[in-house]
């Protein structure tokens, strides 16, 4: 499963200065290419994207002028985009340019002009202020619309009077700038009184007046122009589901579908949706609801400004809900209360089944309460430690129900078994040491029973605590007197100590130990033979700061896996204990470990693989230099995507995502953020089904 990553790429981090989206270059691109095979000789388009219209600046101020401009032959001219100021003439060339203006009310130009010598100009009015003061004192202007009244009707062949008159406390009357505009006809033209005729339609008529200082103010009256209108009916199509669809009870259902008209152009956002089961669903061309069991006929329906529709629908099923039941599992072997010998070969047996799943026996979980996991299946044996032990049976069927059932039994104590020898070799009681050294401990132990038990040796410091495992292992200790215990302990528990005085002499060092926490895989992970598993950890210490990148990675089955705070490789079949391990500058370390599970067979959890295309600009179209890594949120609704994995690897292109419960829809979504924290907007929203 890959996730299309285009939000990313369109939209990432915002910056101070307010930018175009990448949304609009893209999406404008589509539209002129579809257009450039019926038309070859047209004007370039150009949209001015900042500032906008009668913004005001400080006189000082570093003013960024920025528009987009596409021809059908030429393609993306933006950077043939020339400014003009009408104080300070022409002043840049480009996509996206920086001026610093003279004070007062600039209509800034910008013109653009493509191969084939057509040209398009947009204006906007700028203010460029000596202070803020000068903003705070200007009031603004009056105005009012004499005529025609709001409400007025006239016939479509009528040149109609438009009157009004404006003053300001500051210019005094301004009645002879009023500007006229209508929403559907546009500009109709400049004064107290103009005259124009009006396309058949309701229009919204606007006056507005502007004062020397850019203040402005509008005023707004609703006439109609009445004529012959030939309206057609809008047109709707389908996207999903396909009719005859069936789905479970409780899935999450998209609708998709598309529609236009003649007169109102796209009007897809305004469809809506009926089920007539579950009456109203929702409004829009993209909608995901949950529908109740049955058999459901979904309409789309659409309808245009003058009131005619268009409808399309089709037929979905959504089955009844299955009332899960419990399972069931019995222990057959051993009976309780048994009695078993030490060292004697218990066999285990047992049987499970559940009305929906069948005979589960194989998946039965044996547990002692002294031994821990025992073993898995519907029959095995198992030598168990001396005591009283409550064996128990655990069954889980596919909904998560589960059952138990419980024998005890009792393992009578090996009286033949006798205790260790254990003698140590380095260092001797009484050695002195500089803090700076490595001290050596060498020991040896053996058991009548067990025989060699010298790699099994543990050593441990009253000062320092653990030092290691083994019969040769070296550390640094602290300052201080300390008192070194060596214990071996064989396989019946009996155990043996012996203790060695040291000193360790020198100025104890303040340096602290770094910390490595593992973000993924998680413990106790089951990954398929093919997966890609994502190893990702944060490591830090107070004096070293972020040391992440330098977090070493093994494994006891495959070795050496690499060294970073993100990286992905495939593993050997088997159970791995995986290991991240972290040093100072001062050869202080850290170390933690996780289990996991590498297996061609299914291992009772579903997963995914979550692909990307990692981000290149911010949203003003500056490179993005400082990318951290992503942050992947997932759950069983798009309502509830609550769960999340973080990829600290700028370099990362996907994440292995385990631990999914069968017989559920996962929504996966991703975000992208830089070394300042910021966090991107989510990507588009994918999904899978987990089946096993």
């Amino acid at each position: 499963m890959v996730i299309n990553l285009m939000k990313y790429v369109l939209n990432c981090f915002s910056k101070n200065t307010i930018v175009h989206s990448l949304m609009t270059l893209v999406l404008m691109s589509f539209i002129v290419s579809a257009q450039t095979a019926q038309a070859y000789a047209s004007n370039p388009t150009l949209t001015l994207v900042s500032p906008s219209n009668y913004d005001e600046f400080a006189s000082n101020d570093a003013i960024t002028f920025s528009a987009v401009a596409y021809d059908e032959v030429d393609g993306d001219i933006s950077h043939k985009i020339r400014w003009r100021s009408s104080i300070n003439g022409t002043f840049d060339k480009g996509a996206s340019v920086t001026a610093n203006l003279s004070e007062g009310i600039h209509k800034i130009t910008a013109v653009v002009k493509n191969s084939q010598s057509l040209v398009t100009r947009k204006r906007i009015t700028v203010r460029v202020l000596a202070s803020v003061a000068n903003i705070d004192s200007n009031t603004q202007p009056n105005i009012e619309i004499d005529f025609p009244q709001n409400g007025s009707t006239f016939e479509s062949d009528t040149v109609i009077n438009f009157m009004g008159s404006a003053s300001d406390n500051e210019d005094g009357n301004l009645s002879n700038d009023i500007h006229w505009y209508s929403n559907i006809d546009g500009s109709l033209g400049v004064g107290s009184d103009i005259n124009s005729a009006l396309s058949s339609g309701t229009h919204s008529i606007a006056a507005t007046t502007t004062d020397s200082q850019g203040m402005s103010k509008t005023v707004s009256v609703n006439i109609v122009v009445q004529g012959e209108v030939v309206n057609t009916a809008p047109a709707i199509a389908l996207g999903l589901p396909n009719s005859g669809s069936s789905y479970e009870y409780n899935s999450v259902i998209i609708f998709q579908a598309s529609a236009s008209d003649n007169e109102d152009g796209n009007l897809s956002n305004q469809i809506v949706w009926q089920s007539n089961v579950d009456g109203y669903l929702g409004t829009g061309s993209d909608i995901s609801r949950v529908l109740s069991s049955g058999s459901h006929t979904v309409t789309a329906q659409v309808n245009d400004s003058n009131g005619l529709s268009a409808s399309q629908s089709v037929n979905v099923q959504v089955l009844n809900e299955v009332v899960n039941t419990e399972p069931t599992v019995a222990i057959n072997t051993p009976k309780t209360d048994s009695t078993f010998e030490f060292s004697s070969v218990i066999n285990f047996s047992g049987s499970a089944n559940d009305n929906e799943d069948g005979n589960l026996s194989s998946n039965i979980i044996w547990n002692s309460s002294i031994d821990g996991f025992i073993g898995q299946g519907a029959n095995f044996t198992k030598v168990l430690s001396n005591g009283t032990h409550i064996i128990s049976a655990f069954i889980e069927d596919s909904e998560g129900l589960a059952a138990v059932a419980s024998v005890t039994t009792y393992v009578l104590e090996d009286t033949q078994n006798t205790q260790p020898n254990l003698e140590i070799d380095s260092p001797q009681s009484g050695a002195s040491f500089d803090k700076d050294s490595m001290v050596n401990f060498m020991a040896s132990a053996s058991d009548p029973e067990d025989g060699n038990l010298s790699n099994s040796i543990q050593w441990s410091s009253n000062v320092d605590g653990i030092l290691g495992v083994g019969s040769d292992i070296s550390a640094s200790l602290s300052t201080g007197t300390h008192v070194i215990t060596a214990t071996a302990v064989d396989s019946s528990n009996a155990s043996i100590q012996r203790q060695v005085t040291i000193l360790v002499t020198g100025e104890q060092s303040d340096n602290q130990a770094p910390t490595v926490t593992i973000l993924s895989p998680s413990n106790g992970g089951s990954y398929d033979s093919q997966a890609v598993v994502t190893f990702s950890a944060t490591a830090s210490d107070n004096e070293d700061g972020n040391i992440s990148s330098y977090v070493e990675w093994t494994s006891n089955v495959d070795g050496y896996l690499g060294t970073g705070a993100s990286l992905s490789s495939t593993l050997s079949d088997g159970t791995h204990t995986i290991k991240a391990v972290i040093h100072d500058s001062e050869t202080l370390s850290h170390s933690q470990e996780v289990t996991i599970t590498v297996s061609n067979q299914p291992t009772g959890e579903g997963f995914a693989t979550i692909s990307w295309t990692a981000p290149t600009f911010n949203t003003d179209n500056t490179p993005l230099s400082n990318l951290t890594g992503f942050k992947v949120y997932y759950g069983t609704s798009v309502e509830q995507m609550t769960e999340s994995v973080i990829v600290s690897d700028a370099n990362a292109t996907s994440v292995y995502i385990d631990g999914l419960t069968n017989n559920n829809t996962y929504y996966f979504a991703v975000t992208a953020f830089n070394s300042n924290g910021v966090e991107s907007d989510m990507s588009n929203i994918s999904s899978k089904s987990i089946n096993y």
